[in-house]
């Protein structure tokens, strides 16, 4: 019985520790009783239902994942026989609306949150599956009309999947080991290379959701802490490898565990060599928007397998007869694990593209054909303007214009864009983004 090992987020490190026992008591239980020769239909029965059970309990205990990002919008409304209050209730309507729309939703959905996210005599914050806050930055009055400026903490629940039809850019970075020791049995110090290149070619090939660009030389090191301005280094590396890669999103893994469950033994028996050792491999991707720095989620790849070879040999890691090997069977499923996983998240992120070149009737973006942009596509133009909020964690802004860009020219990876209303696109600049709305 083959039994996968799904990455959760949350408590991902606990679950797997779990699952990894249990295979391990099994699968020496199993060859025990293969020895004595018993009847192992209803063993592996047992094991599967138990495996089963163990399995839907850790996913109905964790907690789904939830991403918040400020959106910055104005809204506008008349005022109608005097009745400033309402007016200016329906103009933050609108302009939460607009940022819901910006942030993916669709126009239904967006109808039904705002519907129902504002009392009648105050701005207060009814409980919403997509509306966390509500700020208010900015209101005036002018030819009969008031203007609220706001910003809105949208998060997109995995549930809901707000998400985008286009294929994400992505940059692949080497795969790293943690401890350069773990390569010492068979000298497979050029392992994570194969590996990176591999997982490289499988996202090529085998994937609905993503666009990779480039397998780059760049190596993250990226300091997982709150402090400001730790987090400003990684984010300023991580804006750094997007702009190098012309790439949103940004994969990067490291290998935590190669090290052997004990050391391979030799048999003198007809000169031949048997080993009774298995080699542990334990890798943990972490996908990055680059565009804000974010980290999006981290998956952790554990398995244990047979390590077939003479540990006094070297290997090589490019060998057909390595990835012949169990160990390298088994690592060859990791791949494939890694790459529908990755295109599984993907799926539910938003696919922004960079502003290139801006002219004052046209602007140039980074993503095309590849990524699935036609002809006659509606786009809104946005800026990013991080900020830095009360608990010292800089969080993703961005600021929607009043700009609408629709795609006449489309290449590879690349596409122009010029206003449908042939309006001049005067405060548009080189670095800003576009992102389309759900209609």
């Amino acid at each position: 019985m083959n039994l996968a090992l799904f990455p959760l987020t949350g408590q991902i490190s606990v679950m797997n520790t779990i699952m990894f026992n249990f295979l391990t008591v099994t699968k020496r239980a199993r060859s025990f009783m293969q020895n004595l020769r018993f009847d192992l239909r209803l063993i592996n029965t047992a094991i599967s239902h138990i495996a089963c059970l163990v399995t839907c309990l850790l996913a109905i205990t964790l907690p789904s994942k939830v991403y918040a990002t400020w959106y910055e919008s104005t809204g506008s409304a008349h005022i109608k026989r005097g009745n400033t209050q309402l007016a200016r209730q329906d103009a933050v309507r609108s302009a939460v609306k607009d940022a819901l729309l910006f942030a993916g939703a669709t126009v239904q959905s967006a109808q039904q949150v705002t519907n129902g996210l504002l009392t009648q005599d105050s701005f207060e914050v009814r409980a919403s599956g997509s509306v966390n806050d509500i700020q208010i930055l900015n209101e005036y009055v002018e030819d009969g009309k008031i203007f609220v400026n706001l910003r809105a903490d949208i998060f997109a629940d995995e549930r809901q999947c707000f998400t985008s039809q286009y294929r994400k850019s992505v940059a692949l970075l080497p795969v790293q080991l943690q401890h350069a020791s773990h390569a010492k049995v068979g000298a497979v110090y050029e392992f994570p290379k194969v590996l990176t290149e591999k997982l490289f070619k499988r996202l090529s090939s085998a994937t609905t959701q993503v666009d990779i660009r480039v397998l780059a030389n760049n190596r993250l090191n990226v300091v997982e802490n709150k402090s400001t301005n730790r987090v400003y280094s990684a984010r300023h590396e991580l804006a750094e490898v997007a702009n190098q890669t012309d790439s949103q999103y940004i994969v990067a893994g490291i290998i935590r565990d190669m090290t052997m469950t004990e050391e391979p033994t030799t048999s003198s028996w007809n000169g031949l060599f048997k080993s009774t050792a298995e080699r542990y491999f334990d890798l943990e991707l972490r996908l990055y928007n680059g565009y804000t720095g974010e980290k999006i989620q981290s998956l952790e790849y554990v398995m244990q397998a047979q390590w077939p070879f003479d540990n006094r040999r070297t290997v090589d890691p490019t060998s057909r007869r390595f990835w012949d090997s169990d160990y390298g069977q088994a690592v060859q499923e990791q791949i494939v694990k890694m790459t529908g996983e990755l295109d599984s998240v993907l799926k539910c992120q938003a696919a922004n593209a960079k502003i290139l070149q801006a002219a004052p009737d046209s602007i140039r973006i980074n993503l095309g054909k590849d990524n699935g942009l036609q002809v006659g596509d509606k786009f809104k133009v946005m800026h990013h303007a991080s900020f830095t909020d009360k608990q010292g964690i800089v969080r993703p802004h961005f600021v929607i214009s009043p700009y609408d860009i629709v795609i006449t020219d489309v290449f590879h990876q690349t596409a122009v864009g010029r206003s449908p209303t042939e309006q001049l696109l005067g405060n548009v600049q080189v670095g800003d983004f576009v992102r389309q709305i759900n209609l």
